[in-house]
């Protein structure tokens, strides 16, 4: 049983319940002062625990006449059962990485704010909405908060029958609008001064001279920061006079991108 406590030396409301796997008492933060928005926290958590009880009631049942059932995914086995699925769409290893990246963030998220939800079925649209709209007070820009809400879009889609999701509780988080800033370019003079910067700059996990042949290479093709740093010796090859990058580049109409390579690139 859950209910309502406040701790010494402050006013916010806690929830406190009896944890039967861990046998030991346990404590989240409602994040209010506000008694009404406490309680109806409480009743959320409630209705988790409650359900999960009565799914683990069933499963008992089912398993004393011989049915193999189960109580659902955890968490923790999300990207797992996302990686056995099968997909319509092939993806690079770079995007693979971006969405794990998202899921592992969300759920350290959910461990910190919701650690009495355990399976994948007890996340509701509530909880969903309110991890984007933490992400907003924390800063994240919304054109990244978007693509992380994409991401977990197609990650429940993908696993949502195998795992028995009777809906997909973020295609109910709607997106944001993402205004873009337009940037003055950069004279050729404050190129070559962010250039001899460059040069000079040491970092602990880049090798000496990486971040001028970064500049250089962003100049001469448009690449972004991120795309740069992350490039592998298997992404692209220079081949007589032309730098070519692999699939994970294309320009529209599937075409590979290609950009001369300079004489002065030698040097790097």
């Amino acid at each position: 049983m859950a209910y309502l406590v406040r701790r010494k030396g402050t006013k916010k409301w806690y929830i406190q319940w009896w944890d039967r796997d861990r046998k030991s008492k346990r404590v989240k933060a409602t994040g209010t002062e506000d008694e009404s928005k406490a309680r109806e926290r409480l009743a959320e958590f409630q209705a988790v625990l409650k359900g999960r009880h009565q799914r683990q009631k069933i499963e008992e049942l089912l398993n004393a006449v011989g049915y193999e059932a189960t109580t659902g995914v955890p968490l923790g086995q999300l990207w797992g059962l996302y990686v056995r699925t099968p997909k319509l769409r092939r993806t690079t290893d770079k995007t693979e990485r971006a969405k794990l990246n998202t899921v592992a963030n969300w759920i350290r998220w959910m461990e910190r704010e919701h650690p009495e939800v355990e399976l994948l079925h007890e996340v509701t649209l509530r909880t969903a909405a309110r991890y984007f709209a933490w992400m907003a007070s924390e800063g994240i820009h919304a054109q990244t908060r978007n693509n992380r809400l994409a991401t977990l879009r197609v990650i429940w889609r993908t696993i949502q029958i195998p795992a028995g999701l009777p809906t997909n509780v973020w295609e109910g988080v709607p997106r944001v609008e993402a205004n873009s800033e337009r940037v003055e370019s950069l004279t050729l003079e404050q190129v070559r001064a962010v250039y001899r910067t460059a040069t000079e700059f040491e970092s602990r996990n880049a090798e000496p001279g990486f971040w001028g042949a970064a500049v250089a290479l962003a100049y001469h093709t448009g690449l972004r920061e991120g795309d740069i740093c992350e490039l592998h010796s298997d992404e692209f090859s220079i081949t007589g006079d032309k730098l070519c990058l692999v699939e994970n580049k294309k320009w529209k109409g599937a075409q590979a991108l290609e950009h001369p390579v300079l004489p002065e690139w030698s040097q790097h």
